[in-house]
């Protein structure tokens, strides 16, 4: 996380300004340490475009965080923001 430029505080924050948005956790087992069992889940998005938190519904793991640090990041395909 802290490559990308978020801290544990930050994820914390983020997420307690509510959900925006949905996703999927689509992870294989070899990406999910320890129990390496794959994930097919839903998943909700905290954050804005460019800067967002994605966190498994039915485990709570935080599975993706946006590159704060690159100007060029690209949002996952698979988000599905709420409408405003």
């Amino acid at each position: 996380m802290n490559g990308r430029g978020w801290s544990e505080q930050d994820v914390k924050d983020t997420v307690a300004h509510g959900p925006k948005g949905k996703s999927v956790d689509k992870r294989s087992p070899k990406k999910t340490p320890p129990d390496y069992l794959g994930r097919n889940d839903t998943a909700t998005v905290y954050g804005k475009p460019g800067e967002y938190v994605v966190v498994n519904d039915r485990t709570g793991e935080v599975v993706q965080v946006s590159d704060k640090k690159d100007p060029e990041w690209v949002d996952d395909s698979r988000i599905q923001w709420e409408k405003k």
